[in-house]
């Protein structure tokens, strides 16, 4: 007898008895088989014994997957489909597993993840029952086409599953159809026409009184206006899904609209309101026992924290999140883990680690055969790379992000492929291929009404025109940036506006309007909680002050940013403040601190692999060489400036050559 007790993959610490249940169930389907009271042929018998077999007796292997688990249910769904017995077949996937849950066969396995099972057994009852069952069938097979990311194909099938609820003039299936062709055409960016989905989809639940579904009905509403960047229309929304949640008393619909309510916040840069919300969320699902549900928790928290550039608590909410991942199976969720901690990575300067993570995550995705979330990893793994300043490979990972979303027709990745992709072309000098991406990127947040999009492709731009000292256009585009970052309440996109406004300045020799701007994107920082971006800032005030020859001002503020990458664990972080300290020191002839916090700034881009920035560290440290007449290693240093400078394709090279010239003519 096979008894549920599995190890990495388990869904409970218990043993339960899950063939239980196809016990109870097989003398039923005996009964239906053997009704007709003939003898049945050899092949029908054969089956029937397998049916028995795989119903009763199948034990599970230890260690067994989820999928070993129910594997028996599987197969004996298989057995019933060849001898046509399709409504035994249908029933077996709503098979309750548990006495004290009401998740069935089929949703257990959307849980677990094995979407792809389930596209295949739902597939098989296409066309085999009834006009009222093909509209559940339809549905589940939409179901697991979006969970791999087939929006269009799902898109399709919603559609033939709503027209079948119309002719069986099945209003509960209707309103369902129209709630999925609403998430549909979210996730290929078409936010209006998901809108006016789910408001059909709203007022059918509403005229059936179908409360439950009404708050679902609610909350995709609530999600559909946070990606058109209307934030304050998601939040009444949301909280009328939690009210009605509430007063349903449905505890698992109250903790996704708070887990919901959480994100918009996170959005909007109140971190601390995101955090409250999602701890309610988790409180909600311990106490039901929602597994599932605490995991999702966990990866919000983890989010939220990162979004604080508090990275060691966001890591750990995200190991938490992937152990339990790993404890139920929920491959989407490991996914989904290993994506989040890979950003973690990235954040702290852990380049390689972070590739690691990403790998990970799109060899899952490859095996689930989610392209949507092997387009993410794609784009990610090209991030690292542009970090790393290897931007060839950055090039063809990016150029898969974008061949993917267009292929899956995922509107809001490919406006992002596009806006990295331009910068990418941006650094290798091909002016013209970086405009045309960053216009079609622009073109695409445009098209679909994705306004945070928009903006993050304006500052990007107005990167590309800084990068080339057009900074007339910088300043128009960062000034784009922020009238919508502001437009939409977005604090922390608006920090970052400024911050890139305020460099636009300081490269115009505009102190002045320079300092204001950080002096206000320090104070969004400071307001928002976001300590890795207030370090970020208290550096960049530094360089402005440094320009300004305030050089004890400069020094105050560099070291208060060294503190919180300290704090933090930033490695990026505290290279750049040992940088700039040294920088200063080397200006103001204070040579051996030059030396020192040089050296150290050095070594920590070296082991995070940040060329561009070893590169200009390494030049300054030959300059310090040069200055106190140490002339072999100022060549030796100078060389290496180089030689990285190559590599990275940083117009430094030019800058190292004539200090080697001046070194060699001095010796």
């Amino acid at each position: 007898m096979a008894q549920f007790s599995v190890s990495s993959e388990g869904n409970s610490n218990s043993d339960y008895d899950l063939t239980a249940a196809g016990q109870e169930l097989f003398p039923q389907i005996k009964q239906v088989l053997s009704k007709d009271g003939k003898r049945p042929s050899a092949r029908r018998r054969s089956h029937i014994t397998a049916i028995r077999n795989w119903l009763c007796h199948y034990a599970t292997p230890h260690e067994a997957t989820n999928l070993e688990c129910v594997r028996g249910y599987l197969e004996a769904f298989f057995h019933l489909c060849e001898i046509d017995q399709w409504q035994e077949s249908a029933n077996l996937l709503l098979l309750q597993l548990y006495p004290d849950k009401d998740d069935n066969l089929s949703s257990q396995l959307d849980v677990w993840g094995y979407y792809q099972e389930l596209f295949k057994l739902f597939q098989q009852l296409l066309g085999k029952l009834e006009q009222s069952r093909e509209v559940w069938i339809l549905r589940g097979v939409g179901n697991a086409l979006s969970s791999l990311g087939n929006y269009q194909q799902a898109f399709g099938v919603y559609e033939r599953s709503l027209q079948m609820a119309q002719v069986c003039e099945d209003m509960y299936g209707q309103a369902c159809a129209l709630g999925n062709l609403g998430n549909a055409c979210e996730a290929l960016g078409n936010y209006n026409d998901a809108i006016d989905r789910h408001n059909e989809s709203l007022q059918i639940f509403q005229g059936i009184s179908e409360p439950e579904e009404e708050a679902k009905a609610l909350g995709n509403l609530g999600i559909a206006y946070d990606s058109l960047g209307e934030y304050t229309t998601a939040l009444d929304y949301l909280e009328k899904q939690l009210e009605l949640s509430k007063k349903i008393n449905d505890v698992r619909q109250q903790s996704t609209a708070l887990g919901s309510l959480g994100n918009v916040y996170q959005v909007l840069g109140d971190y601390q309101k995101c955090i409250e919300l999602q701890e309610q969320k988790l409180k909600i699902d311990r106490d039901v026992g929602d597994r599932y549900g605490e995991g999702s928790a966990y990866s919000n928290l983890g989010n939220a924290y990162y979004s604080l550039g508090e990275y060691a608590r966001a890591q750990e909410f995200h190991e938490q999140h992937l152990a339990i991942a790993e404890e139920i199976g929920d491959q989407y969720g490991r996914q989904t883990s290993f994506t989040n901690l890979g950003l973690v990575s990235y954040a702290l300067g852990r380049y390689e680690e972070a590739i690691v993570s990403h790998q990970k995550s799109l060899g899952l995705a490859q095996k689930l055969g989610n392209r949507l979330g092997e387009a993410s990893a794609f784009g990610n793994i090209g991030l690292v790379c542009i970090a790393k300043g290897d931007y060839e490979t950055a090039l063809t990972f990016l150029q898969q992000h974008l061949e993917r979303s267009q292929e899956i027709r995922d509107r809001y990745g490919e406006g992002i492929a596009l806006k990295n992709l331009g910068h990418v072309y941006g650094v290798l000098g091909d002016v013209s291929k970086a405009l045309e991406c960053f216009q079609d990127s622009l073109q695409v947040a445009q098209n679909i009404g994705d306004l945070p999009g928009e903006a993050a492709t304006q500052g990007s731009l107005g990167n590309f025109y800084f990068s080339l000292g057009d900074y007339d256009k910088a300043i128009e585009a960062h000034q784009k940036h922020l009238e919508i970052a502001k437009q939409t309440g977005r604090r922390y996109a608006e920090g970052t506006a400024l911050t890139n406004l305020a460099s636009a300045y300081t490269a115009m020799m505009d102190y002045e309007q320079a300092l204001t701007a950080y002096q206000e994107a320090l104070d969004i920082a400071r307001e928002i909680g976001d300590i890795h971006g207030e370090g970020l800032t208290l550096g960049n005030l530094g360089n402005v002050y440094e320009d300004l020859e305030d050089y004890e001002k400069a020094l105050e503020v560099y070291q208060a940013s060294f503190q919180i990458s300290e704090e933090l664990g930033d490695q990026h972080g505290i290279a750049s403040a040992l940088a700039n300290m040294g920088s200063v020191f080397l200006v103001t002839e204070n040579y051996e601190e030059a030396e020192e916090y040089l050296l150290s700034a050095i070594d920590i881009f070296e082991e995070i692999k940040q060329l561009s920035a070893e590169a200009i560290t390494i030049h300054k440290l030959a300059i310090v060489y040069f200055s106190v007449e140490l002339y072999e290693s100022a060549l030796e240093y100078c060389d290496r400036a180089i030689e990285l400078a190559a590599q990275a394709s940083l117009p430094l090279i030019e800058d190292s050559r004539m200090l080697r010239e001046m070194i060699e003519q001095a010796e």
